[in-house]
Order: structure tokens, then sequence, then C-alpha cells
């Protein structure tokens, strides 16, 4: 098992530094989304698809490629005893503004079901407060979210 993780640190590392594949911080976002999923202990299909949408905006990317990336990132997600391991690397890679965005991606996610849990609200707040997001930030994140899911979206 121990061999295992070291190979798996490895060729993360090796991606890392290389033009190929996708930055650990990027993985390390699309994990939150599917930790956030998991908060109110029902992942519906409509979350499920907002995943999918998230994580093609956050990564710039075609649907089908975050989908395949997603897999990654569940099996880190279900590999973690800790948010930390996820918020530290996107606190380190991430600007002002991209941190905004996952916070947004985050309440996307978990209006996408057409409420949020308390455990949902709880899990955003501690990210958010992780990546040292300022609360104005939060809360203009949160309630373009709810604008978007109810339609009335004006921005």
């Amino acid at each position: 098992m121990l061999q295992k993780l070291q190979s798996f640190l490895k060729d993360r590392l090796q991606s890392e530094t290389s033009d190929q594949g996708p930055a650990r911080a990027e993985i390390a976002a699309l994990a939150l989304l599917v930790e956030l999923s998991r908060a109110d202990f029902e992942v519906t299909p409509s979350e499920l698809e907002a995943i999918e949408t998230a994580g093609a905006r956050l990564l710039r990317s075609a649907p089908e490629q975050a989908r395949d990336l997603l897999a990654e990132a569940r099996q880190q997600a279900d590999d973690s005893v800790s948010l930390y391991d996820f918020t530290a690397e996107i606190h380190r890679e991430f600007d002002a503004e991209e941190k905004k965005n996952v916070i947004l991606e985050l309440w996307r996610v978990a209006w996408a079901d057409g409420s949020i849990a308390p455990h949902e609200d709880h899990l955003v707040r501690k990210i958010a407060g992780l990546l040292h997001v300022p609360h104005d930030a939060f809360v203009d994140a949160k309630l373009q979210a709810r604008d978007e899911a109810s339609g009335n979206s004006e921005t």
C-alpha cells in the first residue's frame, strides 16, 4: 500500500513538472466539488451534471475532458482524509480570482438540487476560509449561484 502511494505521488509530481496533464491544483478543485456533492449524503443527478459543468469551467476545457479528470478527482476524494491537502494546493497555486471561481462553482453544485443543505453550507464556508477567500467574495459567489439556480441571473 505504501509503495502504491509513493508511486502515485511520484507520478503526480512528474506530471506536474511536465506539460502533460492537469495541474494538481485543478484536480484538487475538482475533488472539492466531489466532496461537496457528498456533503448531504445524497448525490443527485443534477449535482453530477453540475459537477461536470463546473469542472469544465474551472479547467477551461470540454465537458468530456473534465469528465475524464473527474474520475481521478473522485479517487483522490475517496482516498483523502482531510480537505487540507486539496485546499493547500489550491491556495498555493491559484490567485484570488481563481479561488473565488472555485467557491462560485462549489455554490453552483450546492444549489444544483434546488436547496442548500446545512452540511453543504458548512463545507463551502470551511473551504472558503481555508482558501482565504474574503467574506464579501464568498457572499457574492453564493448570491450569484442562488440567482442562477432560481433563474434570476443578472450577471
